[in-house]
């Protein structure tokens, strides 16, 4: 895991410091924004989709979704670190909170499909689950202006 974050590190600071203006940064800031977003949101329902339906079981599933509960984890505390060093300014501080709470609905999904998983008799974990997974996309929907 540790080596994955390197690499993914290792290209986002070569790619911010290969553009010459503000703007090119900006831009690539914003497609690797929507790509995680997307990517994020998209793996987490696909993944319970598929162990709903019996073609993921309970091991694969566990093993996908605990990769994306720690990578969101370590989003989360480091879009908070920017805010708080400053590195966010006017609308980017707002956007900067959006993303935490976006990614915390989905924290929220993977949390209630781990009840489910545990439990596939338990309706409130299924309701919860759907009602996060609606206000994630909603979210998402929002900050990429879908």
């Amino acid at each position: 895991m540790k080596k994955i974050i390197t690499v993914l590190s290792f290209f986002i600071i070569f790619t911010f410091n290969s553009f010459a203006d503000t703007d090119s940064m900006v831009d690539a800031l914003g497609t690797l924004i929507t790509s995680d977003l997307l990517s994020s949101y998209v793996a987490i329902n696909s993944v319970a989709d598929l162990f709903e339906v019996g073609q993921y079981d309970f091991n694969k599933t566990l093993n996908i979704i605990s990769v994306q509960d720690s990578l969101i984890d370590q989003k989360q505390e480091v879009i908070k670190k920017l805010i708080d060093a400053g590195d966010f300014s006017g609308e980017d501080v707002q956007f900067g909170y959006d993303l935490i709470q976006t990614y915390g609905f989905m924290k929220q999904e993977i949390k209630y499909l781990y009840d489910y998983m545990k439990n596939r008799n338990d309706q409130n974990a299924v309701k919860n689950f759907h009602y996060f997974r609606k206000k994630a996309w909603e979210n998402i929907q929002k900050l990429l202006d879908l």
